[in-house]
């Protein structure tokens, strides 16, 4: 298992959606795998809007 935290991903590489950046393509790569847990919070029974937009 190798956690990914986001909050440690560069900001300006995700504001500015460079797909090029090293830490970018290293935390993509991490999805490809066959075994993914995704967490995050739940808030008024929903989950967050950015797994909604992934």
């Amino acid at each position: 298992m190798v956690p990914l935290d986001v909050r440690v991903l560069p900001v300006q590489a995700l504001l500015g959606a460079d797909l090029g950046h090293p830490a970018i393509t290293e935390s993509a790569g991490l999805f490809a795998r066959p075994d993914v847990v995704v967490g995050a919070p739940v808030r008024k029974a929903s989950y967050s809007g950015a797994l909604n937009a992934s």
